[in-house]
């Protein structure tokens, strides 16, 4: 299988094949950071919408032509519902599965955030998120069950306090061995809140003239920052690191981690802080399931700067920090944990099913029957249309889809149902096969509902249910076999 990543990927399975999308400008650091811990894989850049639209689609545009049969999946990782402009339409015209993983909790205007989400439900075949609140501003209430809650798992052998690399960093900008620093990383962005950063370390400075802001990161407002910074006083006290692809240094540099960001998910940050046995401040508008540890602090976002000061220099004392990789990894965080259920996911995906469909004089109910099979909320689907000779346009229609390559399209003499069916049999390559008939129509979660019975359960054929819609109501139908004829393998 090859997914197409989009956006940045924090984790990944060895016996896939990856590729990466990335907007905005070429980062050869996140490009070196990818390769050192996961090896080589093809990195693909384009502009960015907001900035330049209009040659942003069309570089797109060209890529998804060129690349677009390459791909099992794309991988969505999202903070934002308009980074679907990256995947729509293309997804859509190429008939590429989308995974959509979403990251961020809040941040951009209702309206906005609706337009895309109707447009980003549509497109999703598999649903991943941070957390619950995650997964309500991304996608909405009603698809809280069916989301996948992935944590945002880290290496924690990688992000261990070393005290080598604490004194290493310090020393490359002269700051002294006892000396109070205050860390963060981020991107220099609205949602990361660096100015309020600024102000807190303004009050702590107040208290602790010798203290230290060492702040990691880059983004479009970092030179604002920095104005703001010189504009305090503060040039001699708030150093600006830039981007380092050997953030788990930084953090055994710091004393404290602090993050007040006006919105957040779950941010990777602050599980890899945690992780490192730091003192870590967050804002309540982080999601509450970020507290994992002793050392973890909330903090009103709007209590004052002193408040969180006080807040600060009243919990600095540092535990045993080597202690801390443990526990985040028994809280269910460790990237060991969130590969194997990822794995699950794509998995889930991996199995094909063949979807055999026996088509004779149905025109006026086949277009309904294979829209259905197309929203189904199970991808990797294999769809034979098997035309039994008919004397309508039903043919004409199964032709319509030869361009999409989940279809098989099997013209044949009239025969019957039994052979019609058989014929699909013969041209099937799935895992496992549902048959289908063309004036019927089935539920969304159908084909997920199936499986999910037959791996749960361990069996070979998995029986539903059916209704008969009429114009006015609909009555329920379900299959049962008489327990004799049910045996169960163990």
């Amino acid at each position: 299988m090859k997914l197409l990543f989009e956006i940045q990927p924090y984790f990944r399975i060895k016996k896939y094949e990856y590729e990466y999308l990335i907007h905005g400008t070429e980062n050869p650091i996140f490009k070196e950071d990818i390769e050192k811990f996961y090896g080589k894989s093809p990195f693909h850049f384009v502009g960015h919408f907001k900035r330049k639209p209009i040659s942003t689609f069309w570089q797109l545009a060209k890529f998804y032509k060129l690349n677009h049969k390459k791909y099992d999946f794309i991988h969505l990782q999202t903070g934002a519902t308009s980074e679907l402009c990256y995947v729509f339409p293309f997804n859509f015209l190429y008939k590429i599965p989308l995974i959509s993983h979403s990251h961020n909790g809040n941040g951009y205007a209702p309206v906005i955030n609706s337009l895309f989400k109707g447009l980003l439900n549509l497109s999703t075949k598999v649903r991943i998120s941070c957390s619950d609140e995650a997964t309500r501003w991304l996608f909405g209430e009603r698809y809280i069950k069916s989301t996948k809650i992935l944590n945002n798992g880290i290496d924690v052998e990688r992000f261990k306090f070393n005290e080598h690399e604490r004194l290493a960093v310090r020393a490359n900008y002269s700051i002294g061995e006892d000396s109070f620093v205050i860390g963060h990383i981020g991107r220099f962005s609205d949602q990361k809140n660096h100015k309020k950063i600024v102000s807190i370390f303004k009050e702590i400075l107040l208290h602790n003239p010798s203290a230290k802001l060492l702040l990691v990161g880059v983004g479009e407002l970092q030179d604002e920052i920095k104005q703001l910074v010189t504009q305090v006083g503060m040039e001699q006290s708030v150093i600006f690191a830039g981007k380092q692809s050997n953030t788990e240094a930084y953090y055994s540099a710091f004393d404290v981690f602090l993050m007040p960001s006006l919105y957040e998910g779950l941010p990777i940050v602050g599980i890899e802080a945690q992780s490192m046995g730091l003192p870590c401040f967050f804002s309540n508008t982080i999601d509450s399931q970020i507290k994992l540890t002793d050392n973890t602090h909330i903090v009103d976002l709007d209590a004052s700067d002193k408040e969180w000061a006080d807040t600060i220099l009243k919990n600095i004392k540092c535990k045993e920090r080597k202690k801390y990789p443990q526990i985040i990894s028994e809280k269910g965080f460790s990237i060991q944990q969130t590969v194997k259920e990822l794995e699950e996911i794509y998995k889930y995906n991996d199995e094909k099913i063949s979807v055999i469909v026996p088509v004779y004089n149905v025109e006026k109910y086949l277009e309904r029957c294979i829209k259905s099979i197309l929203n189904q909320t199970y991808s990797n689907l294999e769809i034979i249309l098997v035309d039994d000779g008919s004397t309508d346009i039903s043919g004409k229609i199964c032709d319509n889809y030869t361009s999409d390559k989940r279809f098989k399209i099997i013209h044949k003499k009239n025969a019957g149902l039994g052979m019609a069916r058989n014929t699909g049999l013969d041209h099937a390559t799935g895992d496992y096969v549902v048959f289908i008939d063309s004036d019927d129509y089935i539920d969304a979660d159908m084909i997920k509902s199936l499986y999910d019975e037959l791996v749960q359960a361990g069996a070979d054929t998995c029986i539903g249910g059916f209704k008969r819609v009429y114009s006015n109501h609909t009555d329920n139908f379900q299959t049962i076999l008489p327990k004799k004829y049910i045996v169960v393998m163990k």
